[in-house]
């Protein structure tokens, strides 16, 4: 239920659940009140506002004390798993310079199995104070808290104001460890995926190509002497007990580092090659006239490509390219 003192205007919010009645208090006379409602599925979808109502409040009930005051509260997003929430409550009054009531403040959570009945901390009469929760650990959705400012009095007692905190579910809170890198080796060499942990006390176990390693159990995982039967998918779980996480990765593995050399895309006047070798390591172009006599020309890492810019100088030029270590 939505409502306001200006049309299509509406300052506050209340959730009533599965009724199709509600009680409003703490309403000023002589005062004209604009009413819609909406329905909001558990997953917090919400429907349009249905049409307006619109009520006066009779100025004739013999109601002498002033409503308490509570400022509105803005709506919330937060990533699941976040740590304890505050929240500020501000221009908390008794409703007149002349009233000097004992406030008291209240505040109710519509879903607590996700945002449980946040903690007031609240002294009367000062004109601030704040709430404070913290999300149910790994869940996710919406929940709309109702903060109730009470004078104590019979009539005009209460002001509420609510707010809606959604919680995003944020797969990223949840992982244990971070992306594994994929790799690349040469037959013989010696090469480490490692699992970085975002937090501590985590237990592993890796696998290859799906099958369990044997005494494969710690953050990292060290590949010696390496063959290409090792070449494939090497995955890691990591759990602490109640979460778990799994990355993987792929092993590259090249039996010999010598790059491949294509024709590639060039102008008149210049010459360009496709250097295709082992990726990410460095390979030097070098350029013969002759067969016999080689100067590096360019360094790069592949893959890349060369432009032969000065060939043009040339009636003929030979190319070739070396892995450098």
């Amino acid at each position: 239920m939505y409502y306001g003192g200006t049309s299509h205007t509406y300052t506050n919010k209340i959730s009533v659940g599965k009724t199709t009645s509600v009680t409003i208090s703490g309403l000023v006379q002589g005062t004209t009140y604009y009413f819609a409602a909406t329905t909001y599925s558990a997953l917090g979808v919400e429907s349009e506002f249905s049409s307006e109502l619109a009520y006066l409040v009779p100025v004739n009930v013999p109601i002498a004390n002033q409503p308490p005051t509570l400022d509105a509260i803005n709506d919330l997003t937060i990533a699941e798993n976040t740590g304890l929430k505050i929240v500020s409550l501000s221009d908390i009054t008794s409703g007149a310079t002349t009233e000097n009531q004992t406030l008291t403040v209240a505040a109710v959570s519509s879903d607590a199995s996700l945002i449980p009945n946040p903690t007031v901390n609240y002294t009367s009469p000062n004109p601030t104070g704040s709430l404070s929760f913290q999300p149910v650990h790994s869940a996710n959705g919406t929940a709309v808290i109702t903060v109730t400012v009470n004078d104590g009095q019979a009539w005009n007692n209460t002001v509420i104001r609510t707010f809606t905190v959604t919680v995003v579910a944020d797969s990223a809170t949840n992982l244990l460890i971070k992306p594994l890198t994929n790799l690349v080796a040469m037959v013989g060499q010696t090469n480490t995926f490692s699992a970085i942990a975002t937090k501590t006390g985590l237990f592993y176990k890796w696998k290859f190509n799906g099958t369990n390693l044997v005494s494969a159990t710690a953050s990292a995982l060290t590949l010696s002497k390496i063959t290409t039967n090792q070449a494939g998918i090497y995955s890691v779980t990591a759990t602490d007990g109640h979460v778990t996480t799994s990355q993987a990765a792929t092993l590259t593995v090249y039996a010999t580092a010598a790059a491949k050399l294509t024709p590639a895309t060039h102008v008149t006047g210049q010459y360009a090659l496709a250097v295709a070798g082992v990726p990410g390591y460095k390979y030097v172009v070098q350029a013969s006239t002759n067969l016999v006599n080689w100067v590096p020309v360019q360094t790069n890492t592949a893959p890349f490509t060369f432009v032969d810019t000065n060939a043009g100088k040339f009636t003929r030029r030979f190319y070739r390219s070396v892995y450098t270590p």
